[in-house]
């Protein structure tokens, strides 16, 4: 019985050190993370945009239109 369980962990360690080589690629996370930086940063300037335009009146929250009429 203890020789199976060396030979297990003998086939563990050997497929773990194998296994090194299968990490992900440089080259690819840095692609990914290129891509999640730039969406990060169109919704921080989409959002900025938003809430600039709030302060400063150009939206509002109210939906009422208000009704113009001109002076006769």
């Amino acid at each position: 019985m203890l020789r199976a369980e060396r030979s297990l962990e003998d086939a563990i360690s050997k497929t773990l050190y194998e296994a090194g080589d299968a990490m992900a690629d440089r080259t690819g996370l840095k692609i990914v993370g290129v891509l999640f930086a730039t969406v990060m940063l169109a919704v921080t300037l989409a959002t900025w945009t938003v809430v600039k335009g709030y302060a400063d009146g150009v939206y509002s929250f109210e939906s009422a239109a208000v009704a113009r009429i001109a002076p006769r």
